[in-house]
């Protein structure tokens, strides 16, 4: 094992040495996120609520051998999965950093991994013989095991697109996006467009969800589907800042949109007012060093439903979310009097 954690101390020690953080994943419910950096081969958790707003303080740091990180995941009691080379590994952050077994771990090779809502964990793993889905309880049975609940069968002519933590798959088929629920069993084609999808490959995809919509990207357009409703309802194009805007004010999915975007949000409206916004934010919690009063010297990290975690000089910092909606919506109204929003509160299959 070649994987040690270690207590930092926050007066020494520099999050990730100052190497640039490379990923970020949140738990399901917000409350614990870890970040990786590839420059420094290493993971450190962070408690959401350590502070209100403002710069955060490290919790644990892994250190990892060289070697990609294919995916990250962590759970709201600070248990950590990750996949290395198609292999697992997962560990306790808080009981002596334990490392953790499954006590059906027959995979060779795993693809996904993420925690529900409910504690569980779900795995994905494909080869030539089977294509299965794994939910595990997180509640240790003995020898430190977790003991597997279920096995799922995907058709092997399906491909996973990504697993949300509201126990839905999302794959592909077909030229078609399919979401499936765990939990119920019961399948919906949420996207089908040959001209869309035709030559575009299921790792070219990219979908978000909460609880009442779907976000998927494909190719330059965003398309938003109602659960509600069981219809795609908004057809977006990413070049559009304005469009976007109103989408993102009307909807407050800016934590679901913001991820399809990214890196092409930079030298746009809505970047630019997402900078405004946090510089402000952190000026007035006097969070933020003279040196960096002025200048675009944020990196943003994730969106969640109630924050916005950015970079400043290696640091993670929180900010809140609670003014962006109003600020997005001075924006649109500033940009066109006479334009009217309601024409894009549709689905144009042509367009």
């Amino acid at each position: 094992m070649d994987e040690i954690f270690v207590k930092i101390d926050n007066k020494s020690d520099k999050p990730h040495n100052g190497k640039l953080i490379t990923k970020i994943e949140v738990s399901p419910n917000e409350k614990y996120f870890v970040t990786y950096s590839e420059g420094d081969h290493s993971i450190i958790g962070w408690n959401v609520d350590d502070v209100d707003e403002g710069q955060f303080k490290s919790d644990r740091r892994i250190g990892i051998s060289v070697g990609d990180i294919q995916q990250i995941c962590v759970s709201d009691d600070k248990k950590l999965a990750y996949i290395k080379f198609g292999h697992l590994e997962i560990y306790d952050m808080v009981n002596n950093n334990h490392k953790i077994m499954l006590d059906c771990d027959v995979c060779e090779y795993y693809n996904y991994c993420t925690f529900s809502l409910i504690g569980e964990l779900i795995l994905h793993s494909r080869n030539d013989d089977y294509n299965s889905i794994f939910a595990y309880s997180t509640q240790t049975i003995k020898n430190n095991e977790w003991k597997c609940k279920r096995i799922y069968k995907i058709p092997k002519e399906f491909d996973l697109i990504s697993i949300s933590k509201y126990d839905k798959l999302y794959l592909f088929s077909n030229n078609s996006i399919f979401e499936w629920n765990l939990i119920t069993r019961k399948g919906t084609k949420i996207f089908g467009n040959d001209e869309e999808m035709k030559y575009y490959y299921t790792p070219e995809l990219r979908i978000f969800s909460n609880e009442k919509f779907i976000c998927t990207r494909i190719k330059d357009k965003i398309i938003i589907y109602s659960i509600e409703l069981g219809i795609p309802i908004v057809s977006l194009n990413i070049n559009d800042d304005i469009q976007i805007c109103k989408i993102m004010y009307r909807t407050g999915l800016i934590h679901l949109l913001h991820p399809l975007l990214f890196p092409l949000l930079n030298n746009s409206k809505i970047w630019d007012s997402v900078m405004e916004y946090c510089i402000d934010r952190l000026k007035r919690s006097d969070q933020l060093p003279k040196e960096y009063q002025t200048g675009n010297f944020l990196k943003i990290v994730r969106f969640t439903t109630k924050y916005v975690f950015v970079i400043l000089d290696g640091y993670i910092l929180k900010i809140k979310l609670e003014d962006y909606l109003s600020k997005m919506n001075f924006i649109t109204e500033n940009s066109n009097q006479n334009e009217n929003f309601d024409e894009y509160w549709y689905f144009d299959n042509e367009t």
